[in-house]
């Protein structure tokens, strides 16, 4: 006597080719989804990088401008002192 009739046996069949079938398509899905797990690491590499790269241009851009300020107020030190120096002649020569 067998043990599974062959309606049994071809029923069986069908669902193991229909497993079968459904863990081609999860494979297929799972290295998908690696794939965009490994870009979205890529543009996330990609987006810390250029992250860092304004960083560093900031930081260059605000020590050019603290450099140039300096400067500036050298210079408006220096034009203050020349008018005091020519209001002192012109008191000088005002009282002469």
């Amino acid at each position: 006597m067998p043990l599974l009739k062959d309606t049994e046996r071809e029923q069986l069949r069908q669902l193991v080719k229909a497993c079968l079938l459904e863990i081609s398509k999860l494979k297929i899905e799972l290295k998908k989804c690696q794939k965009e797990s490994s870009n979205s690491t890529t543009s996330d590499l990609k987006v810390e990088s250029l992250k860092q790269e304004l960083s560093e241009h900031i930081q260059m851009k605000d020590k050019e401008i603290q450099e140039s300020i300096k400067d500036k107020d050298e210079e408006i030190r220096l034009l203050k002192t020349m008018i005091e120096e020519k209001d002192q002649k012109i008191s000088e020569l005002e009282t002469v």
